[in-house]
């Protein structure tokens, strides 16, 4: 099993972000994510078994002020992760999913949702 869970945040005006900053985002968010599945999955391979586990962010979905470019790399991912299920789709053995922290207005407390099985 492989859980990417990985990442940094930015806020700020995304137009105050060089792409040096953006580029340091995407190299964790989105290459890190490349890179683990990459390494894994050979492994994977061999024993005929598998389950890799990315951490999206509601933020893939929705923009809030200032989170612009966070967003897009967690966007970025939940788009990685469709690719390599449609790549892995006739592999019976290997599973994928997609989580994206929520809050619940009955707790206080993050929960994790997993709101798709990809794999």
């Amino acid at each position: 099993m492989l859980i990417n869970n990985a990442g940094i945040g930015s806020a700020g005006i995304s137009e105050a972000f060089t792409v040096d900053q953006m580029r340091s985002l995407f190299e964790v968010n989105v290459f890190g994510i490349q890179r683990m599945s990459r390494a894994v999955l050979p492994v994977m391979r061999s024993a005929g078994a598998g389950l890799i586990v990315n951490i999206g962010s509601i933020l893939d979905r929705v923009t809030f002020p200032f989170f612009g470019l966070y967003g897009a790399s967690k966007f970025a991912v939940e788009v990685l992760s469709d690719r390599y299920r449609n790549w892995a789709s006739t592999w019976s053995w290997c599973n994928r999913a997609t989580t994206r922290p929520t809050y619940s207005r009955a707790h206080s407390t993050p929960k994790i949702a997993i709101v798709k099985r990809i794999w």
